[in-house]
């Protein structure tokens, strides 16, 4: 990793650097193209290249400017940051590297080529035997997470992505709203996607807890839903709530039916299997919704034989070792009043951080 700077900007500025084909990023990485495969307000992801070994990475590009004001963002990021680099699973992208430039934090990541999994999904639903292909991928890649003691909390279709689209090899991305329960609290905050939100969480109460695992599989169950039915469960997608902007009456409506557990009605032609894994996942109340285990040995995922691959590896023995991602002069920066930043609202706070990893 690169030497920490000594300061940072006082205003963002994009024009402050060249980013184009051949850009620097430390000593290790060039840029392929100064044209983003993706990005937002405040950050921007770019396809580079590892000149060690010649492996193409993606490179996301966070304006340090726009997150050292508010050290909630900081903490945020740092919290993404520190997850994603004990994370290592075939189904989930891999952080490579940190290196902070005098007006950037450059995170380099597994770059993933297919694009969404959103995307893959416009043409209709996919069918039975290529969904159980990729579900039972996801449910690999969540088995893990939680074993070493991290739920995702925005489990969604825009944060899968296709790393082989002959293969259909599909991985997890964004932790921007994960917990890590071993250095935090249990999740007591309103985050994640209204779509894919589970019951405990749309109706969670300030101070009150719920149990991320959970929550998880609920997000999971509507992945699942929307893969075999091309439709959401309980309403409208991001998408949708972007391009419309009815985020008031119709957002509660959603909530509503979530809380109700009141679905679409399943199209006709999917097995009884598929609908009864699907119904165990939407479970309204969290103590009887399925667990992961028994999700894996549920008859829909054993009709396809070999489920997927699916393995678990000794997660609990690679946790700690590393040395944590600290953000340059984040000692110096630090208020004295203690404010936790598990008490401000995360999704809003972290939301002009995101940005797509795959390009499009």
């Amino acid at each position: 990793m690169e030497a920490l700077p000594n300061a940072a900007p006082t205003q963002p500025s994009w024009a402050a650097i060249t980013l184009g084909a051949g850009s620097a990023v430390g000593e290790h990485y060039r840029l392929c193209s100064g044209k983003p495969l993706g990005g937002g307000s405040s950050a921007r992801v770019y396809e580079g290249i590892d000149v060690r070994c010649g492996t193409h990475v993606a490179v996301k590009c966070i304006d340090r400017a726009s997150v050292e004001g508010d050290r909630r963002k900081t903490e945020l990021l740092e919290r993404e940051l520190n997850i994603a680099s004990q994370l290592n699973h075939p189904n989930v992208i891999k952080l490579l590297d940190v290196v902070f430039t005098p007006s950037h934090c450059c995170i380099v990541l597994e770059l993933a080529r297919g694009g969404e999994l959103y995307d893959a999904m416009r043409h209709g639903a996919i069918g039975e035997q290529r969904a159980r292909n990729i579900f039972a991928q996801l449910i690999s890649a969540m088995q893990y997470c939680h074993l070493k003691g991290v739920c995702h909390r925005d489990i969604k279709l825009e944060n899968l992505v296709l790393a082989d689209t002959l293969q259909d090899i599909v991985k997890i991305t964004d932790f921007g709203l994960s917990k890590d329960l071993a250095m935090h609290s249990q999740p007591d905050t309103k985050v994640g996607t209204i779509s894919y939100m589970a019951p405990e969480v749309a109706c969670a109460r300030l101070g009150s807890t719920y149990v991320g695992e959970l929550a998880d599989i609920w997000s999971l169950g509507v992945i699942l839903y929307v893969m075999v039915c091309c439709q959401y469960p309980f309403g409208f997608d991001t998408h949708t709530v972007a391009r419309s902007g009815a985020q008031g009456e119709s957002a509660m409506a959603v909530i509503g039916r979530i809380r109700t557990g009141q679905k679409a009605p399943y199209p006709q032609g999917l097995s009884a299997e598929v609908r009864h894994l699907v119904d165990a996942m939407l479970t309204v109340d969290p103590a009887t919704r399925i667990t992961i285990d028994a999700i894996l040995a549920h008859p829909w995922m054993r009709a396809g034989g070999d489920v997927g691959g699916v393995r678990v590896a000794a997660a609990a023995s690679e946790m700690g070792g590393a040395e944590p991602i600290r953000w340059p002069l984040a000692a110096a920066r630090e208020d004295s009043d203690g404010l936790s930043v598990d008490a401000v609202d995360e999704l809003d706070t972290f939301e002009s951080l995101d940005a797509d990893l795959s390009p499009r």
